[in-house]
């Protein structure tokens, strides 16, 4: 089966507004809450709720003329989630065009994820609202969708962030120390994917790698 879950600003929205609240990653929630549901029930349609696998891929999905977070990336997160913590909610898993790595997931609070805030804040009006995430809130998914079709995002504007909950630190530190559900894996790439992500950018030369790298959203995540 398939699981739905909110997308783009709407899943994956950070900020320190938004992590005041504890209300980073709920895409990611949203997935989990779906995997509880299928392990509690999965009997019912004939599955065995001891032998379930987990698949992503990719998923990059245009969404307002932006893309929105990985599939394979989400999978990962899961078998992150709380520190490495075992719900026994499935049993092996599979990543396709993403790993546990992928994005270098930044602070909720980094300056990155504050610009992108912010966009969104200014972008639909509220940037002189004394609450500006309630001012986000009181709006019709169809006035923030005409505010924000014409606005470019970096590539992973809205992936998951470290906040200190369910992606507890960076993934890469998790790794080292054994903070992931050990369980069989799979992970895959589809030939010459890495083509996709040249489209964003006009390099022609080393320079004009070394500028691109240092100066996206990616690498903000890591020095912020």
């Amino acid at each position: 089966m398939s699981l739905n879950y909110r997308l783009n600003y709407f899943g994956f929205l950070a900020g320190s507004d938004i992590s005041a609240e504890g209300n980073t990653n709920v895409g990611l929630y949203d997935q989990r809450l779906a995997l509880h549901w299928v392990k509690e029930n999965i009997a019912a349609f004939g599955g065995d709720p001891s032998k379930i696998t987990v698949f992503g891929e990719s998923a990059y999905v245009h969404i307002l003329d932006f893309l929105t977070d990985s599939g394979a990336m989400s999978i990962a997160a899961h078998m992150l989630a709380f520190g490495g913590r075992n719900d026994n909610l499935f049993r092996a898993a599979i990543m396709e065009s993403g790993a546990p790595t992928t994005g270098l997931y930044g602070s909720a609070t980094s300056a990155a994820a504050e610009s992108v805030y912010n966009t969104v804040v200014s972008q639909a009006g509220c940037s002189s609202a004394s609450n500006k995430l309630a001012c986000l809130r009181s709006l019709s998914f169809l006035t923030l969708y005409d505010a924000l079709e014409s606005t470019t995002f970096a590539l992973n504007a809205f992936f998951p962030v470290i906040d200190g909950g369910f992606i507890a630190s960076s993934p890469s530190e998790q790794l080292l120390n054994g903070q992931y559900i050990k369980i069989p894996t799979i992970q895959g790439h589809n030939d010459d994917e890495g083509a996709l992500f040249s489209l964003s950018t006009d390099s022609n030369s080393d320079n004009d790698t070394r500028t691109f790298i240092t100066s996206s959203f990616l690498w903000q995540n890591l020095t912020d």
